[in-house]
């Protein structure tokens, strides 16, 4: 069985998450508050594909030292982005509005997610520094 690193292509789906996030919310400030921009929301799902992504590929990154908290992070970032989302659902089923709570909810888990990014970076940046696609055994 092959060793397969997927560190790399995590931390760019998790910076994709988070160029997305900051757009989404940037399109979503133009539009009259109680109102939903379309576009922002789309940005949004495409933003919550990309984190998906990104915790599964962590989720898949089997062999990896140290394989357990590369897995602890896939699994951080699939509760977070959970959390994401259900946080956007409840706040528009509800009435459509802000809620102070659900924000502070979203800000928590948009937390969790950057800190896993923060984490990941060195260890992304050590393997290219060396120059090897995957970890040796």
């Amino acid at each position: 069985m092959s060793v397969v690193d997927r560190r790399g292509p995590a931390l760019a789906a998790l910076l994709v998450f988070a160029f997305a996030t900051v757009v989404a919310t940037m399109l979503d400030g133009r539009v009259p508050a109680g109102d939903e921009s379309v576009a922002g929301w789309i940005v949004q799902v495409l933003g919550h594909l990309a984190g998906l992504a990104a915790g599964l590929l962590l989720l898949a990154s089997a062999g990896v030292p140290p394989e357990s908290s590369t897995r602890r992070a896939g699994v951080a970032v699939l509760v977070a982005l959970a959390g994401i989302v259900l946080a956007d659902v409840v706040g528009l089923v509800v009435d459509g509005t802000a809620d102070a709570g659900l924000g502070a909810v979203r800000l928590l888990c948009l937390l969790a997610v950057a800190w896993v990014a923060l984490r990941l970076a060195p260890a992304v940046a050590q393997q290219r520094r060396d120059g090897t696609s995957s970890p040796r055994p």
